[in-house]
């Protein structure tokens, strides 16, 4: 199975464990969009994160496995939609 097409970056610090960021190529450019649409807290707004095509997620939710479940489902529709 390919991967979709962005590289993680975890931030190495013990004061933001529940920070994730994302590079997405150009082909991800709505997945910002998306993922605020489907109740996930992304932000990418900052110049500093959209000139690096950063995006960054809080996985500090209750329902963390559910949240988790959600992103795999709508990051496999991207990858449907992308392979096509």
């Amino acid at each position: 199975m390919q991967q979709l097409p962005f590289r993680h970056y975890q931030v190495s610090t013990r004061q933001y464990p529940m920070l994730i960021t994302l590079q997405l190529s150009k082909d991800l450019a709505n997945l910002q969009r998306d993922l605020n649409l489907n109740g996930f807290y992304v932000h990418a707004d900052s110049q500093y994160l959209r000139r690096r095509n950063f995006v960054q997620l809080f996985v500090i939710q209750p329902d963390f496995d559910i949240a988790i479940d959600q992103l795999h489902n709508i990051l496999g529709y991207y990858k449907q939609i992308l392979d096509a």
